[in-house]
């Protein structure tokens, strides 16, 4: 079985999954021909090559097109992955050839930009870190697929229950490098700002900016109201970005929600205030996420380390947690 699944690798050329992943695209075997500069027949022998070597067939021939199937879409997700590597090869000994560093590819969530990201970037080229990082910034749903797909080397992203797939899959592992709680803020001059003592149920009045519609934040915090027995409140103003919803709430008219950390820091600065009110529904912990096949990777220990170093300095008792210890 293990010589068969060997001969099956040996066989298998970076054409083939480039046309894999161009016939997942375009669904047609001429577009997908044509994307990639070669005839038709070409394209349509390589396709009879790739069921070949696996002994099974990957897509439904139609009068539309070739469908793949799930078989197909399975060996998309390994394809991927090696094409991607295959290109930050070529990428690596181009830019080592120029004399320039080789680059790492890194996923992070906005909020982790304002702290973590930059000083665990600081952190490291203090310490003689020659790579060149590549920073992709974006919500959960955006890191998880990027990664998934291949195109991060790393991501720094919250757990979630919809993505529990995608994380739970053992392609990838996991580190959690701290976990909080959320807090609400409001303006230094609104009414709220020296209140002590606040319900829940006193905050329904007031004008709210809210991350978007289906966001973590937003989901969290109407869980927190609707296990109080209240109803939501309906934001007169959605942001995405957490820099957005401070200086919304620092006009003193709305009052927000951000997470623990990134108030105290505000607050500290004397940016916002904490509004005084006890919330139970926690935020998922923030994680690092990779592939695991280069879970042996020595650049991928180095970044880790360093943001669990910096980490320390966000959410000092917090305990780490790998899927891998």
């Amino acid at each position: 079985m293990k010589t068969a699944i060997n001969n099956r690798i040996s066989q298998m050329r970076i054409k083939h999954l480039t046309l894999l992943e161009r016939l997942m695209e375009y669904r047609s075997l001429r577009k997908a021909a044509e994307s990639l500069r070669i005839s038709e027949p070409s394209a349509s022998q390589l396709v009879r090559d790739i069921e070949a070597m696996f002994g099974m067939t990957l897509f439904d021939r139609g009068r539309r097109g070739m469908t793949p199937n799930l078989k197909a879409e399975a060996l998309l997700k390994r394809a991927r992955v090696i094409l991607r590597e295959a290109q930050g090869m070529e990428n690596d000994l181009t830019s080592l050839s120029e004399g320039q560093a080789s680059s790492f590819y890194l996923g992070a969530l906005p909020r982790c930009m304002q702290g973590l990201v930059p000083n665990t970037l600081a952190h490291l080229y203090r310490n003689e870190f020659n790579i060149r990082v590549h920073i992709l910034e974006g919500s959960s749903t955006v890191l998880l697929s990027a990664l998934d797909r291949g195109e991060l080397d790393l991501a720094i992203t919250r757990l979630l229950d919809d993505h529990g797939n995608v994380l739970a899959d053992t392609r990838f592992d996991t580190q959690v490098l701290y976990e909080e709680g959320m807090s609400i803020i409001c303006g230094n001059d609104h009414e709220l700002a020296k209140a002590k003592g606040v319900r829940l149920s006193e905050l329904k009045g007031y004008s709210w900016v809210l991350p978007s519609s289906g966001s973590v934040t937003r989901k969290l915090i109407e869980t927190e109201f609707l296990n109080a027995g209240l109803s939501p409140p309906k934001p007169l103003v959605e942001c995405a970005i957490s820099a957005s919803q401070l200086n919304m709430v620092r006009t003193g008219h709305f009052i927000g929600i951000c997470p623990s950390s990134i108030a105290a820091q505000w607050q500290q600065q004397k940016l916002i205030r904490v509004v005084q009110v006890a919330l139970k529904v926690p935020l998922p912990p923030i994680v690092a996420a990779w592939h695991l096949t280069k879970s042996d990777d020595p650049l991928i220990a180095t970044i880790k380390g360093a943001l669990l170093y910096n980490a320390d300095t966000i959410a000092p008792k917090r305990k780490h947690r790998s899927r891998s210890s």
